[in-house]
């Protein structure tokens, strides 16, 4: 998914148990653990994104039509 990406190095602390959970999940899906990282921020940073979207939603009621959605569109 990530693999062919640039990446930047970082340093973070975790606390042992969540390590050792990483260590554990990394063997088992045989990955590094910052390729595991990797993946779950992802993945966490996509549900963010969506439940972001909900609540953009509930703020705004403002719905386009279709003939108001493809002026949007032509605008871009």
């Amino acid at each position: 998914m990530l693999e062919n990406l640039k990446a930047d190095k970082l340093m973070i602390s975790l606390p042992h148990s969540l390590n050792e959970e990483l260590k554990v999940f990394a063997k088992e899906f045989n990955v590094s653990k910052s390729g595991l990282i990797s993946q779950a921020l992802d993945f966490y940073f996509d549900t963010l994104d969506l439940e972001l979207a909900k609540q953009r939603i509930k703020q705004n009621n403002k719905r386009l039509n279709l003939k108001e959605m493809k002026a949007f569109i032509d605008e871009l």
